[in-house]
């Protein structure tokens, strides 16, 4: 009677292929320590990702989609740096400066600028 248990030797996928059963006791503590080092590394950003961002939605036990979304997308408000071009810091600017168009009738030097910084005459 034929044994219907085939090991890994009988019947090789392919000959440049190795059963993790065949290789030299080295080689399968070499895979075995990548693989248990990636896994922990996966293990402790999970946790790094609980720990810093669960709680963002009111509820500090579990992590949801909500909390990573809260996290990176910020308030809505200004920021103190937004808050402070658009109000105390607006009068310093130059006339071109304050607003987005392209050329200013009120340009000082007559000069024409390109929008972003306008720091070059055309």
């Amino acid at each position: 009677m034929a044994d219907a248990k085939q090991t890994a030797n009988e019947t090789p996928l392919h000959k440049a292929f190795m059963h993790f059963s065949e290789m030299p006791y080295s080689m399968r503590v070499v895979y075995t320590a990548t693989l248990l080092i990636l896994g922990m590394g996966y293990l402790f950003a999970l946790i790094y990702l609980f720990h810093t961002y669960s709680g963002k939605d009111g509820n500090p036990m579990t992590l949801s989609y909500e909390d990573v979304v809260i996290a990176y997308s910020g308030s809505g408000k200004d920021s103190r740096l937004e808050a402070a071009l658009r109000g105390s810091m607006l009068l310093p600017l130059a006339p071109w400066q304050r607003s987005q168009r392209s050329v200013h009738s009120d340009n000082e030097s007559g000069l024409r600028t390109s929008g972003g910084l306008g720091c070059c005459a055309e």
